[in-house]
């Protein structure tokens, strides 16, 4: 394995980019006429199209046992980019391959819905492609001007619109749909899948954590700082999760976005946030939100604090001596869910560095408490306004450290390829960039 790739993030890409998508077409290659073998090449095209539209409406109700394994947003690239390959396999679909009456309208009907939310889902929601493209960057905020987040939200709900048309349109095919096996096999997957979406789209309606806002003050610039309290949600999660937030009766609120906690789980569920206003949803915080708004919470999320302790617990089967530091890189925002991580390391007895940079000296959130627990502890840290070198973030690397980074994607790319270029290996890099 090479120091670039995760295992276990490998593994799952394998299993549904590969292993589960050819199943069905083992199945229909077992029990379809030899009749029908010339048509077989592009008829698997369109069954592997359907079986990754379905695993990208699995991967959008947001699975807690993958996120704990490779992290949302992880997840959430998956997801786009089993859209954008069942949508290219749909077009390979289409070619030369006669459909008549309502089973071409199904399967119209799907092809084009599926064409459109790819288009609208990696322009206002695919942030791991608009952090790489400038381009698509541009394009996304001025559809974001037109288009709300929650309208972004409801688009991207037509996901389910094209799996549903071509299930029909699959069923209307009368030589798929005489092959019992194949179309009784995928057909209960089907219903399997969608009926865990709308359980899970119900339970994140109804199911979630109920509280209430308790303040909001400001914390910096055009940060803001918000105190609630959600009892359910005592000692509910770990440090460096994050949840998503939604304000029921505040018009632009209403749709689930994700934050990360600033403070360590506790008994009385009070959670604080960090929150810059650069979207629509974050502007509306510091003049919507007042003491008594009631909020939903859905999560935890993340894995800053599962990254330590898998290392813990490797560290302590080994029953040797190894490396106790952890080297965290932060900028701006970025610190919100990494000081709840460095107190929890503090703790366990780990050597912290702590880069901590921002572009404006008001990005640099909570810095008198940060310098006041490294000088109480005597761990090393640093603050700057402006980006680091590469040699200063080099010569704070530690002979088998682990390496936790926070921050902006551009930021969190250049420092994972330097650590890579240094040897560092990728299993002891952790990082959760918010680019959706």
């Amino acid at each position: 394995m090479t120091k670039r790739i995760r295992p276990m993030a490998l593994a799952i890409w394998i299993v549904f980019l590969l292993v589960i998508p050819t199943t069905p077409v083992i199945l229909l290659h077992a029990t379809m006429d030899a009749f029908f073998a010339p048509l077989l090449p592009r008829v698997d095209a369109g069954v592997l199209s359907y079986a990754w539209m379905l695993l990208a409406v699995y991967l959008s109700t947001r699975p807690h046992w993958l996120d704990r394994l490779i992290g949302l947003p992880a997840i959430y690239m998956m997801h786009g980019v089993l859209g954008m390959a069942a949508l290219v396999l749909a077009i390979v679909h289409r070619i030369d391959l006669p459909a008549y009456g309502s089973a071409k309208l199904t399967g119209e009907v799907g092809f084009w819905t599926l064409l459109a939310l790819v288009i609208v889902a990696l322009i206002t929601m695919a942030g791991w492609l608009s952090s790489r493209i400038p381009a698509v960057a541009a394009l996304r905020r001025l559809i974001e001007r037109v288009v709300s987040r929650e309208g972004s939200v409801w688009l991207h709900r037509l996901l389910l619109i094209a799996v549903i048309a071509v299930g029909i349109h699959m069923n209307l095919v009368w030589y798929i749909a005489e092959n019992t096996v194949f179309i009784t096999v995928t057909n209960i997957c089907a219903v399997a899948i969608i009926g865990w979406y709308v359980i899970s789209k119900l339970r994140e309606r109804f199911g979630a954590a109920h509280g209430t806002v308790l303040s909001v003050t400001a914390l910096s610039g055009d940060t803001m700082q918000v105190e609630m309290v959600v009892p359910s949600m005592g000692d509910g999660w770990l440090e460096g999760d994050f949840v998503f937030l939604r304000f029921p009766s505040i018009r632009g609120m209403r749709s689930m976005h994700p934050f990360s906690m600033v403070n360590r789980p506790n008994a009385a569920g009070l959670m604080t946030f960090a929150i810059r206003a650069d979207g629509d949803f974050t502007r509306l915080v510091s003049t919507a939100l007042s003491p008594g708004t009631s909020v939903e919470v859905v999560g935890p999320y993340g894995r800053y604090r599962r990254f330590i302790d898998g290392h813990n617990r490797r560290s302590s089967s080994r029953q040797c001596v190894e490396s106790r530091s952890i080297v965290v890189y932060a900028g701006g925002i970025g610190i919100t869910p990494l000081l709840p991580v460095i107190q929890y390391a503090d703790e366990l007895g780990y050597d912290i560095v702590v880069l901590y940079s921002a572009r404006a000296s008001e990005g640099l959130l909570y810095h008198d408490d940060i310098l006041q627990w490294a000088a109480r502890t005597g761990n090393r840290m640093q603050l700057r306004v402006g980006r680091f070198s590469e040699r200063e973030f080099a010569d704070a690397m530690r002979q088998g450290a682990l390496y936790v980074i926070g921050g902006p994607e551009s930021m969190r790319r250049d420092i994972t390829h330097m650590l890579i270029r240094h040897g560092v290996r990728a299993v002891d890099i952790c990082y959760e960039p918010f680019v959706w």
